[in-house]
């Protein structure tokens, strides 16, 4: 595996922390919070973003990989 794979993949992790904890905050939050806090909003496009990055990050090492091979 190359650096810039071995990179992408500590990303797309760091990434699914960040996902994880986000989505374990909407879950746990109580329903009053989730349309008054604005940092519930923030946590949802967090997640959303994450997701993307995530996606994409894992999309491009697959690609990388299939070729490698």
């Amino acid at each position: 595996m190359t650096e810039e794979q071995e990179e992408m993949l500590r990303v797309a992790l760091q990434n699914q922390e960040v996902i994880m904890n986000a989505l374990v905050e909407l879950l746990t939050a109580y329903p009053d919070e989730l349309l008054s806090c604005q940092r519930l909003g923030d946590t949802i496009t967090e997640l959303g973003t994450c997701v993307g990055f995530t996606h994409c990050y894992l999309a491009d090492l697959t690609e990388t990989l299939d070729q490698v091979s």
